[in-house]
């Protein structure tokens, strides 16, 4: 699980239809492809005949197109278990002004996270959880609380 040339997605995590999702929705959410570049990945999946991704192949952004970005997070990040951040203004120092500036800075409440992490999900069933309720594993009589204690 934590070895060094383990890949970081979980190749049998799922049938095959949701893992194309979940893989192309982790590809868009972790930065590594423009949100333009995902929307075309999920048409692309949909007119191949993939299943899941009627919804967010359907995306279009808004009005004009300019909100693509903002609309496929929300899509894809529905139901999520992990809270929302909270934002912060906080002193940042810009080096080539060579000056202090307010930004704002997202930040996630420890006790928060911890909560999110050892919510009991063992009555939902794994083909009706998304690929962010998937992040807590739990062995049989162990509560996950205790899991992160092991």
């Amino acid at each position: 699980m934590f070895g060094k040339r383990v890949r970081p997605w979980q190749e049998d995590s799922g049938p095959p239809r949701q893992r194309l999702r979940s893989n192309l929705a982790d590809l868009f959410l972790g930065n590594d492809i423009s949100s333009v570049r995902a929307q075309s990945l999920f048409q692309d999946g949909q007119a191949s005949g993939a299943a899941g991704l009627s919804d967010v192949a359907a995306t279009q952004g808004g009005r004009l197109g300019k909100n693509l970005c903002r609309d496929l997070k929300r899509k894809l990040l529905k139901g999520s278990a992990w809270p929302q951040p909270y934002v912060v203004q906080a002193r940042t120092w810009n080096a080539k002004r060579n000056q202090e500036e307010l930004h704002d800075v997202p930040v996630l409440l420890p006790h928060e996270v911890v909560f999110a992490m050892t919510e009991d999900r063992s009555n939902s069933e794994p083909e009706n959880q998304t690929a962010a309720h998937q992040h807590v594993v739990t062995r049989e009589g162990v509560s996950p609380a205790e899991e992160i204690l092991l």
